[in-house]
């Protein structure tokens, strides 16, 4: 059971999956916001179940807390990160694309939170606006956290998958073997 854990392709395996903490501490953003915008008197959100699981069960609040007081300090791992994994040429292909891949998503997911939270403030808008972003909040959270489970678990059996635009870049950006 150890000699698996302490080979080095399950390290790198296991590796591959951390740098998806940065696409899910983005979409966060969108899952604690539609819970706070949810139109419909009775019952819950849709994304507040899985919200608290994910804060509650595995922990995941103590490190959005840090995401979100750290400011630029977050930038400097993130830049940290794409030096220790993505352009570091020693390390596994598998490795390299699954990191600039997670980066790429938690990139893209920059334009939707810029529309939702700059162009259209949730709180100033009407109820027909509000219910618009509440819908489009949890189909891109749940969208999201459906992608970044299929991405671990290709990374942890070493497949690459074929996202559009994201794996090709991802493909460009890691480089070859």
């Amino acid at each position: 059971f150890f000699g698996a854990l302490a080979d080095k392709i399950w390290m790198f395996r296991l590796g591959a999956c951390v740098g998806y903490l940065l696409p899910l501490l983005n979409v966060l953003d969108f899952g604690e916001m539609s819970i706070s915008l949810n139109p419909y008197p009775l019952g819950v959100s849709a994304s507040q179940p899985m919200v608290d699981f994910m804060q509650r069960t595995l922990k995941m609040r103590f490190l959005y807390n840090a995401y979100l007081k750290s400011g630029y300090c977050f930038l400097i791992v993130w830049f940290l990160f794409i030096q220790l994994t993505v352009r570091n040429k020693a390390a596994p292909l598998f490795l390299r694309f699954h990191s600039s891949q997670a980066i790429l998503i938690s990139m893209l997911l920059g334009v939707p939170q810029q529309v939702f939270f700059a162009v259209l403030n949730p709180w100033e808008s009407g109820l027909v606006v509000q219910t618009i972003m509440y819908h489009a909040m949890v189909s891109i959270f749940l969208f999201v956290v459906l992608l970044v489970l299929y991405c671990c678990m290709c990374a942890v059996t070493k497949q690459t998958m074929n996202l559009p635009l994201v794996s090709e870049a991802a493909k460009m950006w890691a480089g070859r073997e």
